[in-house]
């Protein structure tokens, strides 16, 4: 819900006019000149004002609320990219908390403007050593010091220039109906989209093996399946429990590569490699689904630590992980011997690649 400047006018309305002071005064270790009763008057104003800035700053998409991930993109312009690092991430994230924010990371977490403001006043008054009531001259100086980003405004748009319309942020968008067939060129652009939509992909080449070469040069954590067909059924040098620590092993990386996300790259090639079968306690089926692998139910698999789940949770690098299955099969052949060889099969999004864009 959204709340005017009355509500951050009434956190302030003690404000009097301070006493004269000497010419300078010190705020947090920063030296400002005092105003004098006259400027101290006007800054109630200024500050009423000042405050309603910094919070349109966070609140992106003005809507009347502060998403966590609008908080600490808001954060990390105002303190900069290279002072913004996990340590002062974590602070953010304890404050956003802290003030009353609602929901879950993985759903969204918002803060009402009301709890903002409660919290934000109570925040300057720490920080800036001053009376947010008495001395509002001297919290004004100090957030224009602080919070000096918060307050550049746009270039104004020339004359006759004729500004785009911006979609309706509030209008849902829609995933494609899939399966979908894409030009090689177009692959991994369709891919994205459906990962977006917390899709597990399933690309089909038609026979042709250069799509699954074309894949293996992005960076991902790659399972082989014909290599493991190899070591478990003709080498007989992995069993059952072998193959699944190793997948096991894969799943963990793509989910933590040194704090980052990588998608998971399932190679099928042309074999049909029974993954309801190898799944289990090690190789959960959920794998299949980015909707039921949700950040704490892999915590709860011991998938990452409690720290790589704090890392997912400040920022949206989770989205960055997603299991992507590639196959030589058409779309027939994938019906006949991939349906019953994955669980959640009828939720993927197939794309099939258009045999006569390969040259």
């Amino acid at each position: 819900s959204r709340v005017g400047r009355q509500d951050i006018r009434s956190r302030t309305s003690r404000i009097s006019a301070m006493p004269p002071k000497a010419p300078k005064v010190k705020v947090a270790g920063k030296v400002f000149k005092a105003p004098d009763a006259a400027e101290d008057a006007e800054g109630k104003k200024e500050l009423v004002e000042l405050i309603d800035k910094i919070y349109n700053f966070y609140d992106e998409d003005q809507d009347g609320q502060i998403e966590r991930i609008e908080m600490l993109d808001g954060e990390e312009k105002r303190c900069g990219r290279f002072d913004f690092g996990p340590a002062v991430r974590k602070k953010v994230i304890a404050w956003f908390k802290e003030a009353g924010a609602e929901g879950t990371p993985t759903d969204g977490m918002y803060l009402s403007k009301e709890k903002w403001a409660a919290a934000f006043t109570t925040l300057i008054a720490a920080e800036s050593g001053a009376d947010i009531a008495a001395e509002p001259g001297k919290v004004v100086a100090w957030l224009k010091e602080a919070y000096g980003p918060c307050f550049v405004t746009a270039k104004p748009v020339p004359a006759g220039t004729v500004a785009a319309v911006p979609a309706d942020p509030s209008a849902p968008r829609e995933p494609p109906t899939y399966p979908i067939t894409v030009k090689l060129t177009e692959l991994q652009g369709a891919i994205d989209e459906a990962a977006s939509f917390d899709k597990t992909v399933l690309v089909l080449s038609s026979g042709l093996d250069q799509v699954e070469t074309y894949l293996s040069y992005n960076t991902n954590s790659l399972v082989d399946c014909k290599q493991l067909i190899a070591e478990m059924f003709v080498h007989k040098t992995k069993s059952k429990e072998d193959a699944q620590e190793h997948i096991r092993g894969k799943i963990s990386k793509a989910m933590n590569s040194n704090g980052m996300c990588l998608p998971l790259h399932i190679r099928m090639a042309n074999s049909a490699f029974d993954w309801k079968a190898i799944c289990g306690d090690k190789v959960p089926a959920e794998l299949f689904s980015k909707k039921e692998m949700t950040v704490d139910v892999a915590r709860k698999q011991n998938l990452f630590d409690d720290g790589h789940k704090f890392l997912l949770e400040c920022d949206d690098r989770w989205k960055d992980y997603y299991v992507l299955i590639t196959s030589t099969f058409d779309e027939e052949k994938s019906k006949e011997f991939l349906a019953d060889k994955f669980p959640f099969y009828p939720e993927f999004a197939t794309i099939i690649v258009d045999p006569t864009s390969i040259t």
